[in-house]
């Protein structure tokens, strides 16, 4: 996690998320890692840490993507077995963050998610 958190406090220093976003950021992450008996996969984790972080803080600054994923992506993920979990996640997001999280956001969110969760069920951890 310490490699997440460096990489959390170099976007913070240069402007690119807020300081609040990093912080609910490592803490979803925390709540990922607590879940699993083994270290989680750091490159999946870090993908998911950065669009999470970038995405509060467009959020923040009223900016927000305009395009999601195709409809093939979505029904392939709507499929997965960790879906569930990943809504779960993404629940908890939204009840932590003081804003609400736009579905464009929630659809890319749930695509890291479910990469993440599929890991760990892949380990029998989730």
């Amino acid at each position: 996690m310490q490699q997440l958190e460096q990489r959390l406090e170099i976007l913070v220093h240069g402007g690119v998320v807020s300081a609040e976003a990093a912080r609910v950021t490592l803490t979803a992450c925390d709540r990922l890692q607590n879940k699993s008996t083994r270290t989680l996969n750091l490159e999946k984790l870090q993908m998911l840490a950065t669009h999470l972080a970038t995405a509060l803080t467009r959020i923040s600054r009223k900016d927000g993507l305009t395009t999601g994923l195709t409809a093939e992506s979505l029904a392939e993920l709507r499929c997965s077995p960790c879906m569930e979990a990943a809504e779960e996640e993404i629940d908890w997001l939204s009840q932590t963050w003081n804003d609400s999280i736009p579905d464009v956001e929630k659809e890319y969110l749930r695509l890291h998610y479910v990469s993440i969760l599929q890991d760990m069920d892949e380990s029998g951890d989730a």
